[in-house]
């Protein structure tokens, strides 16, 4: 295998670092703006920012949205840390955290995060979320049962009973 240059490589690397640079600075002329849809669900807009589980105003000039799962371990470690509430202390009004279900770690994700999105629409999804954080991502069906009866959810509409929530989830 031949060798290049030291010179040659830095001065190639470089260039391209420049020419990445340069296509993510220019603007292009006929490039459409993008923008975080937050309506109600049409067929364009499946799952709208309004029907996720949040916490701030929907008028704060900046929205976090976090698409984590249950069964993450790395999402365990970011909830037990603080870092949501050292935000929301310093910063108040100013930010909006939108929770987003990825379900992917565990087998066992898809449920939890049908259980949340129930416990959701019974206005208890952060109390959801909290206990099963708290709990270091316990997302077993005799968990999920056990946060359900703790935070007082109606259990005959958990995931079993509960049509479209996967939809939901999938859409998200």
């Amino acid at each position: 295998m031949r060798k290049i240059p030291r010179p040659r490589l830095v001065i190639g690397i470089v260039i391209g670092l420049i020419v990445i640079g340069a296509m993510i600075l220019i603007p292009r002329p006929n490039a459409a703006p993008t923008t975080v849809p937050t309506s109600a669900a049409d067929a364009a807009n499946p799952a709208p920012m309004d029907a996720a589980p949040a916490l701030g105003p929907e008028t704060a000039p900046v929205t976090i949205i976090e698409y984590a799962d249950f069964g993450c371990p790395a999402c365990w470690a970011w909830h037990q840390s603080g870092a949501l509430e050292q935000l929301r202390a310093k910063y108040g009004d100013q930010i909006r955290f939108v929770w987003r279900d990825f379900p992917v770690i565990t087998l066992l994700s898809p449920k939890a995060a049908e259980a949340g999105q129930c416990a959701h629409e019974q206005g208890k999804f952060w109390e959801f979320h909290d206990l099963v954080y708290e709990l270091d991502g316990a997302i077993a069906a005799d968990n999920v049962k056990g946060y359900a009866a703790e935070i007082g959810l109606d259990w005959k509409s958990l995931p079993v009973n509960a049509p479209g929530i996967r939809t939901k989830i999938a859409n998200q």
